[in-house]
Parts: C-alpha cells; sequence; structure tokens
C-alpha cells in the first residue's frame, strides 16, 4: 500500500526524527578504553581509601580517641586520609602497639 505524496514525505521525516532520538551515541573505541581504564582506576584508589578509612577507625579505637567519624573520614582525600593515618601511627606507638 502506497501513501499519497505528502504523507509519504511526512512520513519518512518522522521516522528519521525517530531514528536519530533513539540511537545510541557512537563511542569510539579511545574513548571506550578511556572509560574503562578510567574506572579500574577509580575502583582501585577508591579500596585504597576504603581500607584506610578502616585502619584509621580501629587505630582510634585501641588508643580509645575517637577524632574523626567514618563520615568525616569519608569526605578526606587519599592524602589527607595518609597524613591522618601516620599521625594516629605516631600515637599508636606512644600506647605501646
Amino acid at each position: 500500500m502506497a501513501l499519497p505524496e505528502g504523507l509519504d514525505d511526512m512520513y519518512h521525516k518522522e521516522l528519521t526524527k525517530f531514528e536519530e532520538k533513539e540511537k545510541m551515541p557512537y563511542i569510539t573505541t579511545a574513548e571506550r578504553i578511556g572509560s574503562e581504564k578510567g574506572i579500574k582506576k577509580g575502583i582501585k584508589k577508591g579500596i585504597k581509601k576504603g581500607t584506610l578509612i578502616g585502619k584509621i577507625l580501629m587505630a582510634q579505637e585501641m588508643i580509645r580517641q575517637s577524632v574523626y567519624s567514618e563520615k568525616k573520614l569519608e569526605g578526606k582525600t587519599l592524602t589527607e586520609l595518609k597524613h591522618i593515618f601516620a599521625e594516629i601511627k605516631g600515637k599508636l606507638k606512644k600506647f605501646g602497639f
């Protein structure tokens, strides 16, 4: 069944709009690889940060000084957490740990 000429043009325009709207954006191989590397790097950093937070919380319990809450530590950078842990490690030595 053929559509009249005016409707046929309108149908194709609407179909083209729909197809363009529903398409997934094209991601190049380089973008995909970069994204995967970024995700892996983020996961590693998150694991390091989480491990360090756990060590800080445990050390605080050992010296019975709860200066930092878990929530407060989560807002710190990895570098800040390393400084905090170094400070607490010094206190642990003073307590004989």
